[in-house]
Parts: structure tokens; C-alpha cells; sequence
């Protein structure tokens, strides 16, 4: 990946920012649809329909920005992606302190705490190049997902331990 973004620094940006409007993309909608089947209280369940709501529309933001690269001021996407990761860190902030989880709420926290902490940094760090920029979104990315699926494990024990 190095050595095409360093060749192919256009396509390559192109290919990225798809790959990371699909994630925002498909993690908004299933933030929509465990909200719709969710019987949780509605303070709760509020937060992860925010956060959906947030996810989709950037997701769209990130679809058309990327359709017309050169016309877009240098690090907009990236100003697009900390600032989703400092609204959905401090929605899932709400949420995990909200919801009383017994089992995996503080994986909750650490996660929401990781996701701001990734969007101070994007925006305190300035600009950088693209393969600094791959780098910090794909250690977020790895780290994040870890986390949701340590989260996904424990509240499936919960799940099977009450039926």
C-alpha cells in the first residue's frame, strides 16, 4: 500500500476515503437498525441514533467530497474524519454512561475515549502526508474494532447467559 500511495498518491486518497465512507457508511446504518430492534431505555438508545444519524450523513459528505478531490481545501476529508470521531466518541461517551451495562461497559468508555482522543490528534497534528495519514486511521481503525468486538463478546455472554 505504501508504494502505491507514494506512485498513485491521487487514487490511492480516492480508494481510502471510499474505503472509510463504506465503513462510516455500514456502521451508521447498523447503529440504525440495533436502535430499531433495540428494547433499551430511551436515553440510550437516543445517543445510538445520533450517532448513526452522524455516521450516515458523513459518510454521504465523505461520497461527494471525494467526487470532486481537486476543488476541496488540502485536509478537509481529514478535518470531515476527526471531527466524526470526536462526535461519535462523545455519543458513544453518552451512551455507555447511560445505559448501565454490567458486561463490557467500560469497553464502551474505552472505545468512545479512543475515537476523541483520534480526533484531537488528527486536528492538533496538522496535516500530514498520506501515508502518515493511512498509518493514524489504520491504527485507530485496528484498535477501535478490537475494542467493538471485545464489546460484541461480552455483551453476547450477557445475551446467552439471560435466555
Amino acid at each position: 500500500m505504501i508504494i502505491l500511495a507514494a506512485l498513485f498518491p491521487r487514487a490511492s486518497t480516492i480508494l481510502i476515503v471510499q474505503f472509510y465512507a463504506g465503513f462510516v457508511l455500514l456502521d451508521g446504518l447498523l447503529c440504525l437498525a440495533a436502535v430499531a430492534r433495540a428494547m433499551m431505555r430511551p436515553l440510550p438508545r437516543s445517543f445510538v441514533a445520533l450517532e448513526g444519524v452522524v455516521e450516515v450523513v458523513t459518510a454521504i459528505a465523505a461520497f461527494v467530497l471525494i467526487g470532486n478531490l481537486d476543488a476541496q481545501p488540502r485536509g478537509f476529508i481529514l478535518l470531515l474524519m476527526a471531527t466524526w470521531a470526536i462526535l461519535t466518541g462523545v455519543l458513544e461517551l453518552g451512551w455507555g454512561l447511560s445505559a448501565h451495562i454490567l458486561r463490557g461497559g467500560g469497553l464502551i468508555i474505552a472505545g468512545a475515549l479512543l475515537s476523541v482522543a483520534f480526533g484531537i490528534v488528527v486536528l492538533s497534528l496538522g496535516r500530514p502526508d498520506l501515508v502518515t495519514a493511512v498509518w493514524r486511521l489504520a491504527v485507530y481503525v485496528v484498535f477501535l474494532g478490537l475494542l467493538r468486538l471485545l464489546v460484541t463478546f461480552r455483551l453476547q455472554g450477557v445475551v446467552t447467559s439471560q435466555t
